[in-house]
C-alpha cells in the first residue's frame, strides 16, 4: 500500500484529556488495522514540543476519512472541542464525505446535541461505555474496529462530484401516493435522462415475498451512491419508508455511502423523531 492511500485512511479521534484512558484502550483495539498499514490513528498525542499545534490538528483533520468521538459530558464541556474540532469535522462531513462515528463514554447530552445526535452512534446513548460490564466494552470496541474497516474499504464520493460522476441513485417513496407520483417520475427522467442509474422500489413486484423485498432494498442501497427519500405528510408516517431511509443512513454511517439527499414534497413541517435525527 502506497503512502499516498496510508494518508487517505487517516483516522482522526478527538476526546477530551480526562478521557485519556478510554483513548489508550481505543488505540491498543486499532492497532491491528494500524499494524497492517489499513488505517493512521491520529490524535494529540501525536504532537510534539514545538510543533504548531493548531496547524497540526487543522492538517490531521483535513485528511481524515474517518473522525472518532469520544463522547462524554467532559467532551461536550470542551471549548476546544466545541469551537476547534467539531466545525471543521461537520464540515468535512458535509463537504466531502468525512465518515463521522461518536461512541458514548458517560451519560451525557449527546442526543439534545442536534449537531452531534444527526450521526448514529456506535454504541446506544442510552447505554453508554461506563455502565458496561469490561466483556460488553471490549465487544463496543471489536464493533468500531470493524465499522472503521468496512469504512474504510469504500471510495468517497464528494457531493462536489456528483454534478460529473455518473451514480447508482435509489429514490425511495411510499407506494402509491399520488402526491409522491409527479416528482418520482420526474426525478427518474431527469436523472436516467443524464445517464444514472436509477432505481425505485415501485419496480419490485407487488405481492414479492416480504424477506425477498426486504433483501433486495438491502442490496439496492448497499450499492448506491446515493439514495434520495421522498418526504411528504404521508409518506413520513410509513413504517415501511423510514427502515428503507434507516437502511441507507447505517450503510452510510458504516461505509461512507450511501448519501441521504431528502427531497420534500409539499412538506415543510418538523420530521417525525425517528426520522429527524437522521435527516434533521
Amino acid at each position: 500500500m502506497s503512502h499516498e492511500q496510508r494518508k487517505a485512511n487517516k483516522i482522526f479521534i478527538s476526546y477530551s484529556h480526562r478521557n485519556r484512558d478510554t483513548l489508550e484502550r481505543l488505540r491498543v483495539h486499532l492497532k491491528p488495522l494500524e499494524r497492517d498499514d489499513l488505517i493512521d490513528p491520529w490524535d494529540d498525542t501525536r504532537l510534539k514540543t514545538g510543533q504548531l499545534w493548531k496547524d497540526e490538528i487543522k492538517n490531521a483533520l483535513a485528511t481524515a476519512k474517518v473522525a472518532v468521538l469520544l463522547v462524554s459530558a467532559d467532551f461536550l464541556a470542551s471549548d476546544f472541542i466545541a469551537t476547534e474540532e467539531l466545525p471543521p469535522l461537520l464540515a468535512a462531513e458535509r463537504a466531502r464525505g468525512l465518515i463521522i462515528m461518536p461512541v458514548i463514554l458517560g451519560p451525557c447530552r449527546y442526543t439534545e446535541t442536534p449537531s452531534l445526535a444527526q450521526f448514529m452512534s456506535v454504541n446506544d446513548p442510552a447505554r453508554p461505555i461506563s455502565k458496561m460490564r469490561k466483556p460488553d466494552r471490549e465487544a463496543i470496541w471489536v464493533k468500531l474496529a470493524k465499522d472503521i474497516e468496512e469504512a474504510i474499504g469504500r471510495p468517497w464520493v464528494s457531493r462536489t462530484d456528483y454534478a460529473t460522476t455518473l451514480l447508482r441513485v435509489v429514490i425511495l417513496d411510499r407506494r402509491n401516493l399520488q402526491t409522491d407520483e409527479p416528482p418520482l417520475r420526474l426525478l427518474e427522467a431527469e436523472l436516467s435522462g443524464r445517464g444514472h442509474q436509477v432505481f425505485a422500489d415501485r419496480a419490485l413486484k407487488v405481492g414479492a415475498d416480504l424477506t425477498r423485498w426486504a433483501e433486495e432494498i438491502k442490496a439496492r442501497v448497499r450499492q448506491a451512491d446515493v439514495v434520495i427519500p421522498l418526504l411528504s405528510a404521508d409518506s413520513v408516517q410509513s413504517e415501511m419508508l423510514t427502515w428503507e431511509i434507516h437502511q441507507a443512513y447505517d450503510e452510510a454511517r458504516q461505509c461512507g455511502l450511501p448519501r441521504l439527499l431528502p427531497v420534500h414534497v409539499n412538506y415543510a413541517k418538523p420530521l417525525p423523531q425517528e426520522l429527524g435525527v437522521i435527516l434533521g
